[in-house]
C-alpha cells in the first residue's frame, strides 16, 4: 500500500506542475481525492470513462485529464455543465436553506463541529450570495478554450433535469462521476440518471460548509437504494471529509 502511494504521490506531483503551469491552478484536495479513487480502482483498465457534474473552470476536470492521460491508453471525459451558473428560473428547494444544517445536527447527520463550521462558513457570505443566480458566472469561454485540442474530453451542455436528452451514453457505462453541483435537486436529478450506468459517484458537497442540499440528497438516494455504500477520506491537517458510494 506504501507502494501505491509513493507512487501516486509522484504522479500527482508532476500533474500539479502541470496544471500550475498550463492553467495557473492549484491543485486541490477535492481534485486529489477523485485521482486517489481513479488511480486505486482503475489504474489498470485500458479504457475508461469520466463524468463531471458541474466543471465550473475546470479545478477538477483538468488534473482528471491528465492523470487519464497518463494512466491509461484510452479514456474519455464528459464535462457535463449549463456553463451559464444556476438556472436564471430557479426556485430554491427548502433542501438547501441553511435551516437544513441546524435539522441534520438534531437529527444525528451531522457533527457539531460540523455545524458550527457551517455557521462560520456561511456567516462570511452576505444575502446568500452562494444561493444566487449570478454567484457562478462567466467560466465558459475560459473552460473551452482549456479543452482546447483535446480530444478525449466531450463537452455537454446542459441543464441536470434534461441529461436524457443531451448525453448519449451508447452501451457502455460510466466508470466513475463526480458531482459538483451544489444543489439538492441537481444531486438528485444526477445520481437518478447515472445510478444504472456507473458503481462509483464521489461527491464534492456531502460534507459541505455552505451548501446542505447535496448530503440530503445522498442520504435519500442511499436509503432508497440501500446496494449502494458510502465510503469516505478524512483529512486531519485542516479537517475535512471527502465522501462517495459504490455498489
Amino acid at each position: 500500500m506504501k507502494k501505491i502511494e509513493k507512487k501516486f504521490n509522484e504522479v500527482w506531483k508532476e500533474i500539479a506542475y502541470k496544471c500550475s503551469k498550463q492553467y495557473k491552478l492549484v491543485l486541490g484536495n477535492n481534485a486529489r481525492f477523485v485521482a486517489e479513487t481513479i488511480y486505486k480502482e482503475f489504474k489498470n483498465k485500458q479504457f475508461f470513462t469520466y463524468a463531471e457534474c458541474g466543471v465550473f473552470t475546470g479545478t477538477t476536470f483538468f488534473p482528471i485529464y491528465h492523470l487519464c492521460k497518463t494512466l491509461f491508453q484510452n479514456f474519455r471525459l464528459y464535462a457535463l455543465d449549463s456553463f451559464s451558473g444556476f438556472p436564471k428560473d430557479i426556485t430554491l428547494n427548502p433542501n438547501d436553506e441553511f435551516e437544513n444544517f441546524e435539522i441534520m445536527y438534531e437529527n444525528g447527520s451531522i457533527s457539531e463541529d460540523h455545524l458550527i463550521r457551517a455557521r462560520e462558513r456561511c456567516g462570511k457570505i452576505p444575502n446568500k450570495e452562494h444561493l444566487q443566480v449570478d454567484y457562478f458566472k462567466d467560466y465558459a469561454e475560459e473552460f473551452y478554450k482549456r479543452c482546447e485540442g483535446k480530444k478525449e474530453i466531450q463537452i455537454v451542455k446542459t441543464s441536470f433535469s434534461d441529461l436524457d436528452k443531451n448525453l448519449e451514453t451508447g452501451s457502455y457505462n460510466f466508470d466513475l462521476v463526480f458531482l459538483d453541483c451544489d444543489l439538492y435537486l441537481s444531486y438528485t436529478e444526477c445520481l437518478d440518471f447515472f445510478k444504472d450506468k456507473t458503481k462509483l459517484f464521489v461527491f464534492d458537497e456531502y460534507y459541505s460548509l455552505k451548501y446542505p442540499g447535496p448530503r440530503l440528497a445522498c442520504n435519500n438516494f442511499v436509503e432508497k437504494y440501500p446496494e449502494w455504500v458510502f465510503f469516505n477520506k478524512i483529512e486531519y491537517s485542516q479537517y475535512f471529509e471527502r465522501w462517495g458510494i459504490t455498489k
